[in-house]
């Protein structure tokens, strides 16, 4: 359970403590009634101060998985600036060991036709890279292994993706139309790189 929410039972169980002896002396109430209700407030009372206690312990956590994460997203990142993304099979393959997949880069490639295809390709590399390194950085925290290690994974099934003949082709689809954006009146292509 997150820190919040460990806070906010914690805070409940104190409000309803402190409203059932409210409750315990405005109530014509027998002293045995009486005991019962102070009882359980005192119960609820101690169980909320335990509960604010893991509420702080794991708030301490979190901002250390926190500051970690951001670590290695950096370290991540550097990473990630050495892989090859020059060419459109550069980009295709990292497209596809993204959340974005291979389909879609296919479906984006037969909806349209030369304008945008470039900006298209470009803007998917630069999100599909942030996806990459965001889940890399995670994994890497949240399973206590070595950036590095969770890179060097990262990158044999990035060299896998490329050697897909389905990835070639796709790349190569996408070769052939990207020049007829160069044909398109005020159309540029420019591939790129980070």
């Amino acid at each position: 359970m997150k820190a919040a929410e460990l806070k906010n039972q914690a805070a409940q169980a104190k409000r309803t403590s402190t409203a059932l002896v409210q409750l315990s002396k405005q109530l014509a109430l027998g002293d045995a009634d009486r005991k019962v209700l102070q009882r359980a407030a005192a119960i609820l009372a101690s169980a909320g101060s335990m509960v604010k206690s893991e509420a702080a312990s794991t708030k301490l956590k979190e901002v250390a998985q926190e500051k970690a994460i951001a670590v290695a997203t950096i370290e991540v990142k550097k990473l990630c600036a050495t892989w090859p993304s020059e060419t459109v099979l550069d980009k295709s393959a990292i497209i596809c060991a993204s959340l974005f997949g291979e389909d879609s880069l296919r479906k984006y490639l037969l909806e349209k036709e030369g304008r945008g295809l470039d900006w298209y390709l470009n803007a998917t590399f630069d999100m599909a890279i942030q996806d990459i390194v965001s889940s890399a950085a995670y994994h890497a925290v949240k399973n206590g292994e070595p950036v590095v290690s969770v890179m060097e994974s990262a990158r044999q099934r990035l060299d896998k993706i490329r050697a897909k003949p389905n990835v070639q082709d796709l790349a190569k689809q996408w070769q052939t139309k990207l020049p007829a954006a160069l044909s398109q009146p005020g159309e540029s292509i420019t591939l790129q790189t980070r």
